[in-house]
């Protein structure tokens, strides 16, 4: 028998879920309003300090000052009280500079640099001179160490600070103050910042047939660059490949991710990652995979994108690492624009080798063939030709010992099947 419903009974059916939805809603919207009000005050509370200080300076304070300047000291301050060498707090123009050289091209003096201050003169050594670029014109050379930017110390500038005003603005002259080690003096190089092209990956073929790609950095671009350097040099017969990241520092995952995807076998877990407050995160390689022997150089001036990459290539068996130590860095950070345009480097995750080890804990990789350079050749690390690097020369002998064997089984093979065929 089929129950029947008067309108009247649906009606109040309907009004009574309308009436029961609303409630919901409404308990949802006050609880989220209610967090909301809870948040404001606590945030007003924490930052009454800043507010206080900030009133006592517009009341009292006899001096003139700039309100944009006293904004940015305050949060550069709360940057630099992380006691995070990687995060940090650039103005707006800094903070736009930097985002335009994420794309293998800037306005500076044409040099890289290192991510810490030198122990002894609080300045930034310089780890590579870019070609055609002021520095070079100048006459600057890696391992020279900055010490002054129109006169000021860089001992008393935070990193990230102390980069963007060495760069500066196009057609605007800089004095830099330089002192180097290996001569034991100073002297200062006047020079007008222009835009710098960064060519990102270089490739030849050495003698006996070995490939050899250098990596600058991982910045935006590269990924293409690396994919037509390896593809060009597995169509000349290359019968292996040394990858050198020395004096790379890295960049970005995105563009990492598909050079390891190239070279790694499909299904491999090639990075793993971990936000604040949340599971591994993992990335498996796509199609790929390159079936040759491979090298990897490395330095103590490869961070971050070139050590990781170095290290997922050792630990699946598809290279040996030669040269030395690498710095150690286990935490990826994110760039975010503030509202008025300047912007934070913050550190936002940490990252894990695919065997699941983090390189700031082992304090980065040791190599499989320890070379140490001396300060000399240090200095003239990509002016050397590869019969002059040692660090090279002993990643190509290895290498060739490792092809030999391939040669060596393969000719056993055959000679092993036409006997078999008698």
């Amino acid at each position: 028998m089929k129950r029947k419903f008067d309108l009247g009974t649906v009606i109040v059916l309907m009004l009574l879920v309308a009436t029961v939805t609303w409630l919901v809603a409404q308990w949802q919207t006050t609880e989220a309003y209610n967090r909301q009000i809870e948040r404001t005050m606590r945030l007003s509370k924490e930052f009454e300090k800043v507010k206080q200080a900030k009133e006592y300076i517009e009341s009292v304070f006899i001096g003139s000052w700039d309100e944009e300047k006293l904004l940015d000291g305050a949060v550069r301050g709360m940057m630099e009280s992380l006691g995070d060498r990687w995060s940090g707090y650039l103005s707006a123009e800094d903070f736009q500079n930097r985002k335009a050289s994420s794309d293998n091209k800037f306005v500076g003096i044409g040099v890289s640099v290192s991510a810490t201050h030198d122990h002894d003169t609080g300045g930034i050594s310089i780890i590579e001179v870019y070609s055609d670029s002021p520095a070079f014109d100048a006459g600057l050379m890696a391992m020279d160490i900055i010490i002054s930017v129109d006169g000021d110390p860089i001992a008393e500038m935070e990193y990230l600070l102390a980069v963007d005003a060495i760069r500066g603005e196009a057609n605007t002259p800089v004095m830099i103050g330089i002192y180097r080690p290996s001569e034991r003096r100073e002297f200062t190089a006047e020079m007008i910042r222009r835009e710098v092209i960064v060519e990102s990956v270089r490739s030849r073929i050495l003698e006996g047939n070995i490939g050899y790609v250098r990596i600058r950095n991982f910045e935006r671009g590269t990924e293409i660059a690396f994919t037509e350097a390896v593809a060009n040099l597995q169509l000349a017969g290359v019968k292996g490949i040394i990858f050198d990241v020395r004096n790379n520092r890295g960049g970005r995952k995105d563009t990492m991710l598909p050079m390891l995807e190239l070279i790694l076998p499909e299904g491999s877990v090639i990075f793993q990652s971990r936000e604040k407050g949340s599971e591994m995160k993992q990335e498996i390689a796509g199609e790929g995979s390159i079936d040759l022997p491979m090298m990897v150089i490395i330095n103590e001036n490869s961070y971050s994108a070139a050590e990781f990459f170095a290290a997922a290539l050792r630990e699946y068996g598809f290279a040996e690492l030669v040269g030395e130590p690498t710095t150690g860095k286990g935490y990826a950070q994110i760039e975010i624009e503030l509202s008025d345009g300047s912007g934070i480097i913050l550190s936002a995750s940490e990252y894990f080798t695919p065997r699941g080890i983090n390189l700031a804990d082992t304090n980065g990789l040791d190599p499989d063939y320890f070379i140490k350079f001396t300060d000399e050749e240090a200095a003239r690390i990509f002016t050397l030709e590869p019969g002059e690097d040692r660090q090279i020369i002993k990643a190509y002998e290895e290498l060739l010992k490792k092809t030999e064997a391939i040669e060596a089984a393969a000719a056993t093979a055959e000679e092993a099947g036409d006997a078999g065929s008698d």
